[in-house]
């Protein structure tokens, strides 16, 4: 593996490790997510892509609490656990799950800071109205729209170095 696959694996782990092990991120894997993944294969697919901007970034001197990233990543569709019998139809869902997953982060991550709260709310933007606040928050929503393209239009770019990255976080 390489040192930058390394450096993301190990960032991952050490701010996500909590999220990766706990019975929540476990149920999500049972939960299809945008028909061709689970909502944790999703959730870490966000993560490894906002960390690959965070240090994408760094060489312009844009500096970010990757923490924060990394703890709102995997846990920002934590709301769709269920879904079926929460929500009244898809379109509920959509709106409602970024609010639902920063409750039930709370209680992945009982120590969760407001801003990690508020990039779980505002992911949807724009489609929620919903604005992030921070950068860290703007670069959650980006992962998270180009994550969703690549599992709606059944993308497999770079799949074998994402795939060699979640085998080494998990």
């Amino acid at each position: 593996m390489k040192n930058r696959e390394q450096t993301i694996c190990k960032d991952i782990r050490r701010h996500g490790q909590d999220i990766l092990r706990s019975d929540l991120f476990h149920q999500a894997g049972h939960e299809t997510h945008h028909l061709r993944s689970s909502v944790s294969d999703h959730s870490l697919n966000v993560c490894i892509t906002g960390v690959r901007i965070c240090h994408f970034l760094r060489h312009f001197g844009v500096r970010m609490n990757e923490k924060d990233l990394i703890q709102a990543s995997l846990c920002h569709d934590l709301g769709m656990i269920g879904r079926e019998d929460k929500y009244e139809t898809r379109r509920t869902a959509w709106r409602s799950h970024a609010d639902e997953s920063a409750r039930l982060a709370k209680t992945v991550v009982p120590d969760m800071n407001d801003a990690v709260k508020s990039m779980i709310s505002t992911h949807m933007w724009p489609a929620s109205g919903k604005r992030p606040e921070t950068k860290e928050g703007a670069v959650l929503t980006i992962a998270d729209k180009y994550a969703s393209i690549m599992d709606w239009a059944g993308v497999i770019t770079k799949r074998r170095y994402k795939d060699k990255i979640k085998k080494e976080i998990l």
